[in-house]
């Protein structure tokens, strides 16, 4: 939902007629795909990527990706007094006028899904090499000192959008 309007372009180019916008679709993948290969072989990096690698990279039927929202109801002050005044399990509400969405854009076989899943176990593998890196809580846990001096400020922070 975009604007208060349902966006559903699924197979459908401007001005709405089916088939319109498939073209620039297969060409964009044509060139992604072509891209990754033709990177690795004019670039000296032929020997980089083994035969399958470079096959599990472009050979494959991409898909559309959805895009979708999540309510941020824990976000709207409307709902928040709603849930305040009525006493029940059951919270009955009507539009809300600050009910904003978090946008999801759903596509498992997207276009880009293999680069990045590829990337991801060849980072994988690196990160823990880097002094910075701290694996989860427990480890960060493991490496704040006991004792803090008192004029020490500990802060946190949190990211709202990317």
């Amino acid at each position: 939902m975009m604007n208060g309007k349902l966006v559903n372009n699924r197979g459908r180019g401007r001005g709405g007629r089916r088939g319109r916008g498939r073209g620039r679709i297969d060409s964009l993948i044509a060139v992604v795909k072509g891209g990754i290969t033709n990177w690795w072989k004019h670039r000296d990096y032929d020997q980089c990527l083994t035969e399958k690698e470079t096959t599990y990279l472009c050979d494959f039927d991409s898909k559309e990706s959805n895009l979708y929202g999540l309510p941020k109801v824990h976000k709207s002050a409307q709902i928040q007094n709603t849930v305040r005044d009525q006493n029940n399990i059951y919270v009955e509400t009507f539009r809300t006028a600050d009910l904003k969405l978090r946008p999801i854009i759903a596509g498992p076989e997207i276009l880009t899904q293999r680069l990045s899943h590829f990337i991801d176990l060849v980072i994988k593998h690196l990160c823990p090499s880097i002094p910075s890196y701290i694996k989860d809580d427990m480890e960060f846990l493991n490496h704040i000192p006991a004792i803090v001096p008192e004029e020490t400020l500990l802060t946190s922070f949190d990211v709202t959008s990317l």
